[in-house]
């Protein structure tokens, strides 16, 4: 099939594309057509495979391929475009590269020269253990961050670090992706929330060329505007069916060979030591990871118990390596620390509450309502610890920004998270 800079190179769709000026050269783009998509039919492709040739191409296909002789394959259906590569590795990454890079200096949406300011923003974020990176450098990793980092950015860390520094067009333009992204991201998704994803998603690219200019309106913009929802609606939330998986497997099976010896024995060894573990105790994998102190009645502990005086009762404390951002019974609370009430072997939550801002101009962007304004207020609570529902991400970049707090979209895949 054609290159993604080719003719016809959209497998969903018969969106042949055009081609622009782009720099010194040329690009194809593929324009908003406000959902006019001619749509591909496993039968059509077949048509086309067996009518094309590598100097005459029909419809981007060259010629008969190996995937026909599989057996009930969906030609069109069953190739999805990834939303690692596509949406974070794609249209996220080219987005920093826009707005950062020095040769988009005479651009309304260059910001590069607070790109200090952004990064001081991005690394004042601490967030919860879930998130497996910890957020880098913008100056000098904007170009080169990982497809985790970049879907940290997309859902979490973006809209805040950019208030007040991106124009306010381009920032309720990125908003859109945003919030779209969180939704198809999710647990479960109502029509509701599908319609409102597909929503954004079309002002996304109705405004994209005109934003960016056409030359920048490529392949991965067309395959996250157009069809993403198409495939969520055929395969299910974006986790279910990402790259992410494969790639994290990937890391597995290269960490499991340490030789020149036979790569299969050693990977095979590897896998067979692991599934002994998990016969011999199913707290194994995890005990690598939490030192299991105490068992309290409603949760185990973690860490190093130490005495603390300031609380009624016979009361001991882990030392917590890091604070959690909690939702309770619908409320918001930052939790200050843990506490083990001994007379009644129960672990309780102390939280700083806090309250939604809703007047904040964070509220009345277009999109980005995933991402909640919120205000510290002049009280504590106290929950059981057992009683805190989820972890939350708390985005505090700096006093001229409110405080905001970002509900992950899903429980399901540990890749969605990293």
């Amino acid at each position: 099939m054609m290159y993604f800079n080719g003719q016809y190179s959209c497998i969903t769709c018969e969106d042949q594309g055009k081609t622009v000026k782009q720099g010194k050269g040329t690009a194809r783009c593929f324009p908003n057509r406000n959902g006019q998509h001619v749509l591909r039919t496993d039968m059509n492709v077949l048509e086309c495979l067996e009518n094309g040739t590598v100097t005459k191409p029909v419809k981007g296909f060259k010629g008969i391929s190996g995937l026909t002789f599989l057996e009930s394959f969906n030609l069109v259906g069953g190739i999805i475009p990834d939303y690692m590569h596509g949406v974070l590795l794609g249209v996220t990454s080219m987005l920093l590269k826009k707005w950062f890079s020095p040769t988009n200096a005479n651009k309304e949406y260059f910001i590069g020269k607070s790109l200090k300011t952004i990064s001081s923003r991005l690394q004042h974020i601490k967030p919860p253990s879930s998130i497996e990176r910890l957020p880098r450098d913008l100056e000098k990793h904007y170009k080169s961050l990982k497809a985790t980092e970049l879907q940290a950015w997309l859902l979490y860390y973006g809209v805040p670090c950019l208030f007040g520094i991106l124009p306010d067009t381009y920032l309720n333009h990125f908003s859109n992706l945003s919030e779209a992204t969180f939704i198809l991201l999710g647990d479960s998704i109502t029509t509701e929330k599908l319609d409102r994803a597909e929503s954004l998603l079309a002002k996304f690219y109705a405004s994209f060329e005109g934003l960016y200019g056409s030359g920048s309106c490529g392949l991965n913009v067309h395959n996250t505007c157009v069809h993403l929802i198409h495939y969520v609606k055929l395969w299910g939330p974006l986790w279910a069916w990402s790259c992410f998986a494969f790639e994290d497997n990937n890391a597995v099976l290269l960490q499991s060979v340490h030789g020149t010896g036979i790569v299969t024995k050693q990977v095979m060894l590897c896998k067979q030591i692991e599934a002994t573990l998990r016969r011999k105790s199913v707290n194994v994998i995890e005990s690598r990871i939490w030192k299991i102190t105490y068992k309290a009645n409603n949760c185990d502990v973690c860490g190093k118990l130490i005495s603390f005086e300031n609380f009624e009762g016979d009361t001991i404390c882990p030392d917590l390596p890091e604070k959690l951002e909690v939702g309770t019974d619908g409320q918001d609370g930052y939790v200050k620390y843990y506490a083990l009430v001994v007379n009644s072997d129960t672990v309780y939550a102390i939280l700083d509450k806090y309250e939604i801002v809703n007047d904040s101009p964070i509220s009345n962007l277009e999109g980005g309502k995933h991402i909640v304004p919120v205000r510290k207020m002049d009280c504590e609570d106290i929950k059981p610890a057992d009683k805190l529902t989820e972890t939350l991400v708390y985005v505090k970049t700096c006093p001229e920004v409110e405080e905001c707090i970002v509900m992950m979209p899903s429980r399901h895949g540990h890749e969605v998270f990293k």
